[in-house]
């Protein structure tokens, strides 16, 4: 079996340079602070819920128990993810360099 007749010139193919924003300071301290936000109300909402479930009897439909394991995930993410953006300041992966910020 041949492939078709297709021949692939992959030398043709152009790729845009790897391109690294340097942060300011400025720019650096604005997203250090909205992190910080974002990741103190995720925990703060999220452990309010799994606490007032946990401490109302009535509370514990399966309903709400649901939303609690909802809550929990939502803080292993929050722990586990959030504050990477902080450490990892270059764009990789599937995106590429379009979707940065």
């Amino acid at each position: 079996m041949g492939d078709g007749g297709c021949k692939w010139n992959l030398s043709v193919v152009t790729f845009p340079p790897h391109v690294r924003k340097v942060m300011t300071s400025t720019e650096a301290a604005g997203k250090i602070c909205l992190t910080s936000l974002v990741m103190s109300l995720a925990l703060l909402g999220n452990c309010l819920v799994v606490v007032t479930v946990w401490r109302c009897r009535r509370l514990r439909t399966p309903t709400n128990v649901y939303i609690v394991s909802l809550a929990v995930s939502d803080l292993m993410v929050t722990l586990s993810c959030t504050w990477v953006h902080l450490v990892a300041p270059e764009c990789t992966g599937v995106t590429g360099i379009t979707h940065c910020t």
